[in-house]
C-alpha cells in the first residue's frame, strides 16, 4: 500500500508539471530568480575583438557553451543580437524556452537525439537568413563537456562561425547533475567570455578536425572562466567512441 502510494503521489506531481500553466509560472519564476541573480552581481566581460564585432553585424553565427552554464548567459545577451536557441522537446526543455523568452530569446524546438532532422533544418534556415542561434553541444544529456556534431555540421553546411561562450561566478554551488550545473548565489561576482570565433573554412572540409578543434575551444574557455573566479576546474567527461562519417 505505502508503495501504491509513493507511485499515485509521484504520478500526480509528473502530470501536474506536464501541465502548460504549471510550466509557465516554473518559468516566471526562474526568469524572475535568474534576472535577480545577474543583476546583483558584478560580472567582468571579457570578449574577443572579433566576436563582438560579429554582434553588431546582420552576419549568421553559432554561438556555443556547455550545458552547465546557460543560466547567466541569456541575462547577459538580453537587448544584444537576436537569437534563437536549440531547446529540448522535454518536459524541462519546454520550461527553460519559456523561461528564456524573457530575454528575447527565441526557440527551436529538438535535439541531438530527437527530432533532430527537423530541428537541424530549421536551424540551417535562421542561419542562411544571416540570423544567430545559440547552442548547448553537450545537451541535453551529455556527456559532459564533449560536443556533439550538430553545431559543427551546421557551421560547415552554412559557412556561419561557431563563437564560444563561457560564464562562472565566484560563489555558488557545482550542483551533482551530470552536466556539473553552476547555480551562481544572488550578490555575486562573475565572469563573462566570449572567445574568437572559428570558421569553418580554415579546415578544409575536415569535420571531426573542425569539432575536435571547438571542442577543446570551449573547454579551455570555460575553465579559464573558473580559473579567474577561483573555482575548480571542472573536467569533461570520458570521451564516447565515434563513428563519423569524415
Amino acid at each position: 500500500m505505502m508503495i501504491f502510494g509513493r507511485h499515485t503521489r509521484e504520478f500526480r506531481v509528473r502530470y501536474l508539471f506536464e501541465r502548460p500553466w504549471m510550466q509557465s509560472s516554473i518559468a516566471w519564476v526562474a526568469a524572475i530568480c535568474i534576472r535577480l541573480i545577474y543583476k546583483t552581481s558584478r560580472w567582468d566581460v571579457v570578449m574577443h575583438p572579433e566576436a563582438e564585432a560579429l554582434m553588431t553585424k546582420d552576419e549568421a553565427g553559432i554561438g556555443v557553451f556547455w550545458h552547465s552554464r546557460l543560466l547567466m548567459i541569456a541575462p547577459f545577451w538580453e537587448g544584444k543580437k537576436d537569437v534563437k536557441m536549440l531547446i529540448s522537446g522535454h518536459r524541462d526543455g519546454l520550461i527553460i524556452a519559456k523561461a528564456i523568452k524573457f530575454f528575447g530569446f527565441g526557440t527551436v524546438r529538438g535535439s541531438s537525439n530527437r527530432d533532430s532532422r527537423a530541428a537541424t533544418n530549421s536551424l540551417r534556415r535562421v542561419l542562411e537568413k544571416g540570423e544567430a542561434i545559440a547552442i548547448t553541444p553537450d545537451g541535453p544529456r551529455g556527456p559532459r563537456m564533449r560536443l556533439q556534431q550538430g553545431c559543427t555540421r551546421l557551421s560547415m553546411a552554412t559557412g556561419a562561425p561557431v563563437v564560444p561562450l563561457a560564464c562562472s561566478a565566484k560563489r555558488g554551488p557545482f550542483l551533482k547533475t551530470w552536466d556539473r550545473f553552476l547555480l551562481p548565489y544572488p550578490f555575486n561576482k562573475g565572469v563573462i567570455m566570449c572567445g574568437e570565433p572559428i570558421y569553418p573554412q580554415k579546415f578544409e572540409q575536415n569535420h571531426e578536425e573542425f569539432r575536435v578543434h571547438v571542442e577543446e575551444k570551449l573547454i579551455a574557455l570555460t575553465q579559464e572562466a573558473d580559473r579567474k573566479c577561483g573555482r575548480e576546474l571542472i573536467e569533461p567527461a570520458a570521451e564516447k567512441i565515434r563513428v563519423t562519417k569524415g
